[in-house]
């Protein structure tokens, strides 16, 4: 109880969390896994093709915990999935978990900024739920996100579009031709901004869905 007094969150205290039917343990380097982003993965899954004579590839572009790759391989017997994180610390986090899921034969965990040492990698879908909340605000959130959530996660910027931007730059030769990209974001005017800055990079079939709650907050495109 003293722990909750402090605002810290539950997820925190028991050290694990329920994501689209994995569990993933937690610790202070990643990210609690938020209901909003199993829609996510419910678009992301949705963008793939459908399964046939090939093995398809995906990737988890800031992995955090692992929580989206572990569900996509779970959800799809036909998906391998490189799982990619900045932060070792994250990157470790993920490992644990994709091995206690049984999934280290699908999944792989690679510590690198973005696409750096993805040589000769041609996915079917990219998928990432980046850092995206402006630096202004950080001072603003709840203690629940302010003192117990890693910066490095959530600090998108100036703008906040930092991350998104060089995704959405960097991405298309790391997918086949047709291959999908799925972004979230912070929503609403961010959402439109994203939306805008895939279409810039050259991105085909940019579409725009929204969250739990109805907020549009996924942005995806196809190479």
């Amino acid at each position: 109880m003293s722990r909750r007094a402090r605002r810290e969150p539950l997820q925190r205290i028991l050290g694990w969390e329920e994501f689209r039917g994995v569990r993933v343990r937690l610790t202070d380097s990643v990210l609690v896994p938020r209901p909003e982003t199993e829609t996510l993965v419910e678009w992301a899954l949705a963008l793939l093709p459908a399964p046939g004579p090939r093995r398809l590839l995906a990737i988890d572009v800031g992995t955090g915990s692992g929580c989206i790759a572990c569900a996509l391989a779970s959800e799809r017997a036909d998906l391998d999935v490189v799982a990619v994180d900045v932060s070792p610390a994250a990157a470790a986090v993920a490992r644990e978990n994709v091995r206690a899921l049984d999934l280290a034969g699908r999944v792989r965990v690679v510590a690198a900024d973005l696409f750096a040492g993805l040589r000769d990698i041609r996915a079917d879908l990219i998928v990432s739920n980046p850092p995206y909340l402006p630096s202004a605000l950080m001072p603003e959130l709840p203690p629940e996100v302010r003192i117990h959530e890693p910066r490095l996660a959530l600090d998108g910027g100036s703008d906040g579009l930092a991350v998104i931007r060089r995704i959405a730059t960097a991405a298309r030769p790391y997918l086949r031709p047709s291959g999908a990209l799925v972004v979230e974001t912070a929503g609403g005017d961010q959402a439109s901004a994203a939306a805008a800055l895939l279409r810039g990079a050259g991105w085909d079939q940019v579409a725009v869905r929204g969250d739990l709650v109805g907020i549009e907050r996924f942005v995806a495109g196809r190479a």
